[in-house]
């Protein structure tokens, strides 16, 4: 329930992109921290698989940015034009 409303909270100052940019790039030192805390040894499929996460987490983030900007971008053309 608490991280429920804190999502809300979170989301309703910072945007729901903003949110979820957050989101998905939270993965990165939670994985380098999971790996030094529970003493996990790495080897070359693991690490090819998180590596492989990590730039799908990236490159979501960067979508979602871009989509972002280009909203952003039609509206202050929209708002030019009518201005």
């Amino acid at each position: 329930m608490a991280i429920s409303i804190a999502s809300f909270l979170c989301m309703s100052y910072a945007g729901p992109t903003a949110f979820a940019i957050v989101g998905s790039l939270n993965k990165v030192p939670l994985t380098i921290l999971g790996f030094m805390l529970f003493d996990v040894p790495v080897d070359w499929k693991g690490a090819i698989s998180i590596s492989f996460s990590m730039v799908a987490g990236f490159l979501y983030s960067k979508a979602k940015l871009d989509e972002t900007l280009k909203k952003w971008k039609k509206m202050y053309i929209i708002y030019t034009k009518i201005n």
